[in-house]
């Protein structure tokens, strides 16, 4: 095992002060005795906080590097090389199909991608911390002033105000850094890499303690969420298989615009209901009428993602 120290700059609140400073300890899997030593660990667990590192996430080209692992009733961080590790991690995979673990993840749309396409592993019994994020904004009565100036910068607030109507069902989605800072009131500061380089072996302390300090924020907002009653698991676990299922069909491209943007996708918070379906030009999704903009050629996120991005060539012709 390897620690790390962890710093946090600030104090906030009684729940986070607790976690001012933190020893990470993390171990990096790489052969078959600590996979083994991994395995043993994760396999008592009935719930895991996952994250994935790759070069290229869950896009098409796309190569998955590391599988990080940890319990939410331990601090271990186990590392899962799956570079060197390709082709021996059966058991692994069998863990993370099972309906009997839970698996907290923090957007997991990419993460599901790669494993689904590159292995063929279905992903099973999500709880995803950013949609519950989300849900906190409900329960803490957030304004819908407030809703609109999130949508800013990605959306200026010029475009918002000449017509304010198209932007009543758009949701600017959370990242882990903003979700850190405005639940735990912290500011992290974990130094970025090159993700072109996760291939690359022996990987360096600073690409291993980036993906183990991914785990250990995530393991902080989850029980900080659980804390603040922000986990339903019901609905939470439906709404999250919905999202992190929704490149299932197909991966996206790293450049296409319609699937990589900041806002929350049709029909992920509530079900859709029957009725005839169209598929949506941009995303490519099949979403029921009452998701459709006007034109009926685009739903109504992917209607404002096209209006911010008119003077893009569109994906749909590139590809």
């Amino acid at each position: 095992m390897f620690p790390i120290n962890w710093n946090f700059d600030t104090e906030f609140d009684e729940f986070s002060s607790k976690t001012s400073a933190t020893r990470l300890v993390y171990q990096l899997c790489d052969n078959q005795s600590t996979l083994q030593t991994a395995l043993t660990s994760l396999r008592s667990a009935s719930s895991l906080i996952m994250d994935c590192e790759a070069r290229n996430l869950g896009n098409q080209g796309g190569v998955l590097s590391i599988i990080s692992l940890r319990s939410t009733t331990s601090t271990d961080i186990f590392l899962i090389d799956v570079v060197r590790l390709n082709g021996s991690l059966s058991p692994l995979f069998h863990l993370l199909e099972s309906t009997e673990v839970v698996k907290i993840m923090f957007d997991g749309r990419m993460d599901f991608s790669a494993l689904y396409h590159e292995f063929g592993i279905h992903l099973k019994n999500v709880l995803d911390l950013q949609l519950a994020d989300i849900y906190s904004r409900r329960v803490r009565r957030e304004t819908d002033a407030r809703r609109i100036s999130r949508l800013q910068p990605y959306l200026p607030a010029c475009k918002i105000a000449s017509a304010p109507g198209l932007y009543t069902r758009a949701i600017k989605l959370g990242g882990l850094s903003q979700c850190v800072r405005e639940h735990l009131g912290r500011s992290e500061s974990k130094q970025p890499v090159n993700h072109d380089n996760w291939l690359k072996r022996p990987l360096s302390q600073a690409y291993l303690s980036y993906a183990a300090t991914d785990i250990h924020l995530m393991a902080l907002l989850y029980d900080k969420f659980v804390a603040k009653g922000y986990i339903n698991t019901m609905e939470l676990g439906e709404q999250s298989t919905r999202y992190v299922e929704l490149w299932k069909k197909s991966q996206p491209v790293c450049e296409d615009y319609y699937k990589r943007h900041p806002l929350l996708p049709v029909e992920i918070l509530v079900p859709p209901s029957d009725g005839i379906k169209k598929t949506c030009r941009g995303c490519e999704r099949e979403v029921i009428q009452a998701s459709m903009s006007a034109d009926g050629s685009l739903c109504h996120i992917c209607k404002i993602v096209a209006g911010k991005n008119s003077h893009m060539v569109s994906p749909r012709r590139r590809y």
